[in-house]
């Protein structure tokens, strides 16, 4: 289960809406309970996307970006603990190149933006971690809201 507050949802809608129609991405920071899988984002760190490839369907974090990452959860007392990113007029779910690029042990929070009809929206989200092979995504419980 992955715990979202309704402000830091926002906070990823309106980065996807900013940069699209590119994908964006960012560093989810909090905590986590490996023994119940369940992980706490309680900051997020929107990095750029450096990608030399088709931005609007990829994404690419500098190594300086994930120390920056790394830096800002030790900081903070928590720790690094996924990436969310989005998916201009696509659906919100995985992708084989965002499979290829998952580690272990992190969550994946992927956001929709539609473009399609004006000003870009968020639409649908959710939270995605690499099974116990690493050969494929498992959808995750999203809680989004202030609890």
């Amino acid at each position: 289960m992955t715990t979202l507050s309704a402000t830091l949802s926002a906070e990823i809608d309106a980065h996807g809406c900013r940069t699209y129609p590119e994908e964006c991405v960012g560093a989810l920071i909090g905590s986590c309970d490996r023994s119940s899988v369940s992980f706490s984002i309680e900051q997020l760190l929107p990095l750029d996307n450096s990608s030399a490839e088709n931005r609007r369907r990829r994404f690419s974090i500098a190594p300086t970006e994930y120390l920056a990452a790394e830096k800002a959860a030790a900081a903070a007392g928590k720790r690094l603990i996924g990436f969310y990113h989005s998916h201009p007029d696509h659906p919100a779910c995985p992708s084989a190149t965002d499979l290829s690029f998952a580690m272990p042990h992190f969550v994946y929070i992927i956001v929709s933006i539609e473009g399609k009809e004006g000003a870009p929206r968020a639409g649908d989200v959710g939270a995605f971690i690499l099974n116990h092979t690493g050969a494929e995504f498992t959808t995750d419980e999203l809680i989004r809201g202030d609890l």
